[in-house]
């Protein structure tokens, strides 16, 4: 399983970045909640990058082994001006033993796995895609998000 976070990071502005270095842009075609004044907004969706111009995807919680273009993505907008970088940690719990990548490319069995990063922001936005593989297990996994200290909503993910 190649979801190491970093590893798959695919900007969360405007662009995604493709396997064979093409640019391929992002159709925003989803409408933010609107978050309280001065409060950083969490996202999660899912992308399809099969064609150069990535599409978000209506179900963003179901994930098929057979459609291995598909990413799921989480963002952080709303973020100060004068901040750059943000400590993250990510945390991907797997319905079975599975093999994760870490950011040194180790490979790690387990059923859990949280990386500890450190992001920049880009126009007062953070975030990261993943992918799966398939290799991975089938049925629930549950992805979570903390940014300096603050934990966001779990997300319960469905591969089949």
């Amino acid at each position: 399983m190649k979801k190491s976070l970093i590893a798959l990071t695919l900007a969360a502005c405007a662009t995604l970045a493709h396997a064979e270095n093409e640019t391929i842009q992002l159709v925003d075609d989803f409408r933010r909640t609107p978050a309280l004044a001065g409060e950083a907004q969490y996202t999660f969706y899912a992308v399809d990058v099969s064609d150069t111009i990535a599409r978000r995807l209506p179900n963003q919680h179901i994930f098929s082994r057979n459609q291995l273009k598909q990413r799921f993505c989480w963002e952080l907008t709303g973020l100060p001006a004068n901040k750059r970088l943000y400590n993250a940690d990510l945390s991907l719990t797997a319905p079975s033993v599975t093999t994760f990548l870490d950011t040194d490319g180790n490979r790690i069995s387990s059923n859990q796995h949280v990386s500890h990063v450190q992001l920049e922001a880009k126009e007062g936005r953070i975030g990261e895609c993943g992918m799966f593989e398939a290799s991975d297990p089938a049925g629930t996994y549950v992805f979570q998000v903390s940014v300096e200290g603050k934990t966001y909503p779990a997300q319960k993910i469905i591969l089949r």
